[in-house]
């Protein structure tokens, strides 16, 4: 039996991916983090729990990354019945045709024997002809096989001609035709009338694959582009690079952002294609103060429905907010510039908050983040400082506590005041620009200030919170003592948590489980946080190992 520290690893990995990275790392990475551990269990004759916690996940992942990869090596592993199991799960786990084709992608990386084996191509070919929602709704199919087009070097055209599916009708087999030979050799095959002067294929289907190939042709006026896009709800996805285009032509200008328009409004764009496209909306001059445009992102933003629906991760959020807030980038060596809606700020960090799911607690809490010089580096590939994640996460946790110190460290500790900007609604902009204000000339911090400083205060702190970029091995062990140290002096039931932004030591012993790790963009973190240091169950805890294993 394994142990259940492995078990707590894998589902550590299933919930915050490698080193929380939000973006898929490497394949090499994450066969170095979990490999390894995945394989061993699944050896000694324990990958249905495996299975079980993928069941319990599902839906519920912000990254969809480990998800597929331990669905992958449970469906390419030598037990016949996790494999099953694995492949019997993929409906529930794969929605979309672009987390079907990473399933497959990774299953291809775990030595596929051969490249189609028979389980493989029936388990995809059954995702298409007997999935619920497919046959339910045969725009819907369309619509997803137009818009992931091709994905991880795996396209829909390579997939249905390799597993062969079984058309269980013959709208399915009109579609399957399409894909493979295109509309031509599809109304060949399928004629819109039969023999008998019956339809063969749905008004709406038929329609749907018509008006999207003018569309793709690019040689249809911008009423019927615009026309498709409220009648099909198409995304932005289905619209030719060619109507995007932002030259210096007004015409083209003018074009563009009338399609924008129609997306925003009229099509029910997605909350990540909304949070990626907020910069050039507004410079086609769509979100203007007060304007529907911007009433309806900011309206959608701060929807907790549609967010929970959209599944969008905290720290995408947060890197929309530090890209948009600043008004400018270079690009391609042009200085890019547009006017920023106060308004969208404040609704991008609203959202922040919302996809965090807060609990509120009464603990006093002391929030330290370092403000050296190397906390000015990004987080990962983004374009966020780690400061600025820093102090996001600790306003965060300041506006949903009861009692709370903020303060910024590096040689010294000052205190950092969070200031309300309408309605109690904390100033996040206002926030950001200050902690950019606070950097210190050194490399690395001194970890001894925030426990000096939490020693010097009359009250007593119930939780000590350090926000920086990496530990080492001497810092890691500067923690441990100075922590120790204040929870003889102080307060015997203190915790303590360390939230690092790189692959860092960890301050955290077994011996000692008043501190908490957090490593990386975490979606998670500041709920685990409230909860650890409240005494409440850790979000590790939820799974019932013992009941999973019987």
């Amino acid at each position: 039996m394994a142990a259940l520290s492995v078990e707590k690893n894998i589902w550590k990995f299933l919930v915050f991916g490698v080193n929380g990275r939000i973006n898929r790392p490497p394949l090499e990475i994450i066969r170095n983090e979990v490999d390894g551990k995945i394989d061993s269990f699944i050896r000694s004759g324990s990958g249905m729990i495996v299975i079980k916690l993928l069941k319990k996940i599902s839906g519920k992942h912000f990254k969809f990354y480990p998800v597929a990869y331990a669905l992958a090596k449970c469906a390419r592993c030598g037990d016949r019945q996790v494999s099953k199991e694995a492949y019997l799960l993929i409906p529930k786990v794969c929605k979309t045709p672009s987390q079907l084709f990473l399933f497959h992608y990774y299953c291809k990386a775990a030595n596929l024997r051969g490249d189609w084996p028979r389980s493989h191509r029936r388990a995809i070919a059954a995702w298409y002809t007997e999935n619920k929602e497919n046959r339910e709704d045969v725009v819907q199919f369309a619509r997803h096989v137009t818009k992931y087009k091709c994905r991880y070097g795996i396209s829909q055209r390579r997939v249905i001609k390799s597993c062969h599916p079984k058309p269980p009708n013959e709208k399915f087999g009109f579609i399957f035709r399409y894909i493979t030979k295109g509309l031509k050799k599809a109304n060949e095959k399928y004629p819109p009338q039969n023999s008998a002067g019956k339809k063969v294929m749905s008004d709406r289907g038929e329609d749907f694959l018509r008006d999207y190939e003018a569309i793709k042709s690019g040689r249809v006026p911008l009423s019927q582009v615009t026309d498709a896009i409220k009648k099909w709800r198409l995304t932005w996805e289905h619209i030719p690079p060619k109507f995007f285009e932002m030259k210096k032509d007004e015409e083209n200008k003018k074009r563009c952002k009338e399609i924008w328009r129609t997306l925003l409004l009229q099509s029910q764009m997605p909350m990540t294609a909304i949070v990626r496209n907020l910069v050039k909306m507004t410079r086609l001059g769509l979100l203007v103060p007060n304007s529907k445009e911007e009433n309806t992102v900011c309206q959608k933003l701060n929807d907790p429905m549609i967010l929970e629906q959209s599944n969008i991760h905290p720290y995408h959020v947060l890197t929309a907010l530090a890209a948009y807030r600043r008004g400018q980038r270079r690009r391609n060596g042009e200085d890019i510039k547009w006017a920023v809606s106060e308004q969208v700020v404040q609704a991008l960090f609203q959202s922040f908050l919302h996809t965090q799911a807060l609990p509120f607690t009464d603990k006093r809490l002391l929030l330290a983040i370092d403000s050296t010089i190397e906390m000015n580096n990004r987080v990962g590939s983004s374009c966020l400082p780690m400061k600025e994640a820093a102090a996001a996460l600790a306003l965060a946790i300041h506006q949903n506590s009861k009692c709370s110190e903020t303060v910024t460290f590096g040689n010294v500790t000052s205190k950092f005041e969070f200031q309300p900007h309408d309605q109690s609604v904390f100033d996040i902009e206002n926030a950001l620009e200050r902690i950019h204000q606070r950097t210190e000339n050194f490399q690395r911090s001194d970890f001894n200030a925030p426990f000096r400083f939490a020693k010097q205060n009359i009250e007593t702190y119930d939780g000590i919170v350090l926000l920086t970029s990496l530990v080492d091995t001497e810092e890691a062990a500067t923690i441990r003592r100075c922590f120790q140290e204040y929870k003889e002096q102080r307060n015997g039931s203190v915790k303590a948590v360390v939230i690092t932004h790189s692959h860092s030591n960890h301050v955290g012993t077994e011996e000692d489980d008043d501190i908490l790790d957090v490593e990386g963009a975490d979606g998670c973190a500041a709920k685990q946080i409230i909860e650890f240091i409240s005494d409440d169950k850790e979000g590790l805890e939820e799974v019932d190992f013992v009941e999973m294993r019987d």
